[in-house]
C-alpha cells in the first residue's frame, strides 16, 4: 500500500460514490492513522441517496469523503496530540464525527458534538488534506480530533459498533432517564435500535420490546439475542391498534423512536405511561401526521432529542464488547467489504436488509 496517496471513497452526487485517489499531504504526513475498518450508518443512506451533506454541503459540487464509525492504527502522530491523547504508533484507536473547536458555549457546555466546524464523514475534499472519511486508506487526524483507545480483544469490524452502542447507552440513561425495573419499549431494530436494547439491558430494565417490520425477522431475533423480552413485527397495513392489542394493559415507562418513519413518534406518545419519557432519535423527513399534543400535557410525558452520545459513554461501551464479544457475534455478526464495494454495503443497509451491522475494510 502507498503512503504517498490513499484511496478515498467520495459522494461525488446523488447516489453515486466515486474511488478518488488523494495525496497524504498538508498534515496528514505527519498526523495519520491507516483505517483498519469503518462502519456503514444508517445516517449515511439519506445523504447518499440526495447527494448532499447534513451540513449543506452538495456533493456533486464538492465530493464527500463517507465513513465515520472509524476503527483504525495510529500510524504517525506528533507529540502534542500524542500526549492529549494517550496513544502512539501502532495503537489501534476510534476517532468521533465531531471535531469541535474546543472554547465555544457549545463545547464549554458538553454539547461539543453539536460543533463541528469539521467534522469526520462529512467535510469535503476540497479542505485540505482532504482525507476526512473512513472509507479509505487513510484518514487524517486533525489535533481537535476525539479519540479513544481500543481495548484489547474487541476485533476491528466488531469495533465499528462501538458508537451505536455508546448511543444506545446515552439514549436509554441520559436522555430515557431510565431506571432499574422499567418497561422500554424500542421501535426499529437497525443498528442503533439494537444498540438501545443493549443499553437498557444494562440500566436494568425489567421488559425490553422491540417492534419492528415483518421483514425484520433476523433483526428482531438479534434483539432477542441482546436482551430483548418480546417483540413485535408490524405489517405494512398495521397501525397503532395491532401495538394496543399486543401490549394488553401494559404501558412502557420510556418508549425509543430509532426510525426515519414520522408515524412513530405518534405511536410513541399514544403508548408511553402516565410520566413517561419519549426519545425521538430516529430523524425525520416529513411531518408527523394527525398528531394530538394534548397527550404531552394530560400524561405529563418529557420528550428528548438526542443529538449523538455523550464521550462518557464510550468506555462503557467498549466494556460491553470486550466481555460480551460472543453475543455480539451472535447477535449481530459483521458483514465486510473491501473499499472498492463501499456502495454495495451501503445500499444493504439502506434498504434495510438482513445485515445488521456492515463495514468497510481497506486492508481486505
Amino acid at each position: 500500500m502507498s503512503t504517498t496517496t490513499s484511496r478515498v471513497m467520495a459522494l461525488t452526487g446523488p447516489r453515486k460514490i466515486e474511488m478518488l485517489r488523494l495525496p497524504i499531504t498538508d498534515g496528514a504526513e505527519r498526523n495519520r492513522m491507516r483505517v483498519l475498518a469503518c462502519g456503514v450508518c444508517g445516517s449515511d443512506w439519506p445523504v447518499y441517496q440526495n447527494g448532499i451533506g447534513y451540513d449543506g454541503t452538495v456533493a456533486a459540487e464538492h465530493a464527500i469523503p463517507l465513513g465515520h464509525e472509524i476503527i483504525g492504527e495510529v500510524e504517525a502522530l506528533e507529540d502534542g496530540p500524542a500526549d492529549i491523547w494517550g496513544v502512539k504508533p501502532g495503537d489501534r484507536i476510534l476517532v468521533e464525527e465531531p471535531i469541535p473547536c474546543g472554547v465555544c458555549k457549545l463545547c464549554r457546555t458538553g454539547r461539543y458534538r453539536m460543533c463541528h466546524p469539521l467534522r469526520y464523514g462529512e467535510t469535503s475534499v476540497d479542505v485540505a488534506p482532504g482525507l476526512w472519511g473512513g472509507w479509505a486508506d487513510y484518514l487524517y487526524l486533525h489535533p481537535r480530533s476525539i479519540v479513544v483507545k481500543i481495548l484489547a480483544g474487541i476485533p476491528s469490524a466488531m469495533a465499528c459498533m462501538t458508537l451505536p452502542v455508546a448511543n444506545g447507552i446515552a439514549w436509554t440513561r441520559n436522555y430515557g432517564a431510565m431506571e432499574v425495573g422499567d418497561t422500554v419499549m424500542i421501535f426499529g431494530p437497525g443498528q442503533q435500535g439494537l444498540g438501545c436494547v443493549i443499553g437498557a439491558k444494562l440500566a436494568g430494565a425489567h421488559e425490553i420490546i422491540v417492534v419492528g417490520r415483518t421483514a425484520d425477522t433476523d433483526r428482531l431475533r438479534s434483539a432477542e439475542i441482546l436482551g430483548a423480552t418480546r417483540t413485535i413485527a408490524m405489517a405494512p397495513t398495521d397501525n397503532e391498534d395491532r401495538l394496543f392489542e399486543a401490549l394488553g394493559d401494559l404501558r412502557p415507562n420510556v418508549v425509543l423512536d430509532v426510525t426515519p418513519d414520522p408515524n412513530v413518534f405518534r405511536y410513541a406518545a399514544m403508548l408511553a405511561d402516565i410520566g413517561g419519557r419519549v426519545v425521538v432519535a430516529g430523524s425525520k423527513s416529513r411531518a408527523v401526521p394527525e398528531f394530538v399534543s394534548n397527550q404531552i400535557i394530560l400524561k405529563e410525558l418529557t420528550i428528548s432529542g438526542p443529538y449523538g452520545r455523550d464521550i462518557r459513554t464510550i468506555p462503557a461501551a467498549l466494556h460491553y464488547l470486550q466481555t460480551h464479544t460472543e453475543t455480539m457475534e451472535r447477535a449481530m455478526p459483521a458483514s465486510i467489504f473491501p473499499l472498492e464495494r463501499a456502495e454495495e454495503a451501503l445500499k444493504i443497509i439502506g434498504a434495510g436488509q438482513t445485515a445488521t451491522h456492515a463495514c468497510v475494510s481497506p486492508t481486505l
